[in-house]
């Protein structure tokens, strides 16, 4: 029986979270925690899709990483690449990579490393911040919707959620550990490029905190809006 689109595309994030297991990534990345995001449309699972990604190379300073800035782009056989900061010896902070089939894939492996929690209100700004250029980049390389945006963090187990500040002016924090090495998210389904990405992503938002014990994410009203950064 032939798989689904569907299927297809978590079959994809799937070989590629393998690869990023065991180090095998554009870049040598930083050994610590990591935040992985892949926008897939149904072309990055259709070996025949080609995009002209030849225009990237004149944007590359005007790029967002999730958590860092931008070091230096260059194209590779997948595509165009585009890499973070890095501390030494060539080992990158994170990375962005624009595949020829108009797929993207984001890694970080820099906020989860500085202290063992998730801090909730950065974590979910960085992401919010970039993720409306990646999909503004698909839509100049004519990739067509839907978008199937899929959110995992790696190796985060023992991990807490960090939030807001205390009386005290330390951050409050949950006393219920994430009980597994990975946390991979339920894709979010964009079926058009003009929509509300910070609503939507609230959906790929709550398992995490979810994960730490708390009912949703609390950076929403009950109304699911963002609620305003102090």
């Amino acid at each position: 029986m032939s798989l689904t689109t569907e299927e297809r595309i978590r079959n994809f994030r799937d070989e590629r979270l393998g690869k990023i297991r065991k180090g095998d990534t554009p870049v040598k990345l930083e050994e610590a925690p990591k935040i992985v995001l892949h926008i897939i449309p149904p072309s990055g699972v259709n070996p025949t899709a080609r995009f002209d990604i030849s225009s990237l190379a004149d944007k590359c300073r005007q790029f967002k990483l999730m958590y860092t800035d931008v070091l230096d782009c260059w194209f590779n056989f997948d595509g165009f690449l585009i890499s973070g900061p890095c501390r030494e010896l060539d080992i990158a902070k994170s990375y962005l990579q624009i595949f020829r089939n108009g797929s993207i894939e984001a890694v970080d492996a820099f906020i989860l490393g500085l202290r063992k929690n998730i801090p909730g209100s950065s974590f979910e700004k960085g992401l919010l911040d970039a993720l409306p250029q990646y999909v503004s980049i698909q839509k100049k390389l004519s990739v067509e919707p839907p978008l199937y945006i899929m959110l995992s963090l790696l190796g985060v187990r023992g991990y807490t959620m960090a939030y807001g500040l205390d009386d005290y002016g330390r951050r409050k924090q949950a006393h219920h550990p994430v009980d597994r090495d990975d946390l991979l998210l339920p894709e979010v389904v964009v079926e058009k490029f003009d929509c509300g990405l910070d609503k939507i992503m609230k959906l790929a938002f709550d398992p995490v905190w979810n994960a730490c014990g708390y009912a949703s994410s609390m950076n929403y009203d009950q109304s699911e809006n963002r609620i305003k950064q102090q």
